[in-house]
């Protein structure tokens, strides 16, 4: 997963980031005064049925959803996000794991376990 540095700032309050790989993306917003992350999406099978997940500070949970990029939004081709199936998120943490090979450490710590945290236990 590499880092895509030239990305628009559209909330001065937040600084965006994005990593990517062929079939995964990660958007971070962090704290530019602190970088602190105050929200990650982690969006994934971005070939088939794209899937998002997303934690956000001060959430107790982790969103999900399908991402219909079929031009499903007000404007024509824009993606939208649509009501999801439940979500193996131990199969999204195994991904996470493979696809963020070169994410800085300590982001790949923090996503690793907001992830792991949300897992049910069996």
């Amino acid at each position: 997963m590499y880092e895509i540095e030239a990305v628009r700032q559209d909330d001065v309050c937040l600084k965006f980031r994005w990593f990517t790989t062929m079939d995964c993306d990660l958007y971070l917003w962090e704290n530019p005064h602190t970088s602190e992350i105050e929200r990650f999406q982690f969006c994934f099978d971005k070939d088939f049925d794209e899937k998002i997940v997303e934690w956000q500070a001060g959430s107790d949970s982790i969103t999900h959803a399908e991402i219909d990029g079929n031009g499903g939004g007000r404007f024509r081709g824009s993606a939208t996000f649509k009501r999801a199936a439940d979500l193996d998120l131990s199969y999204v943490f195994s991904l996470f794991q493979e696809k963020a090979q070169g994410l800085d450490k300590q982001i790949w710590r923090f996503v690793a376990k907001r992830l792991r945290e949300r897992i049910p236990r069996r």
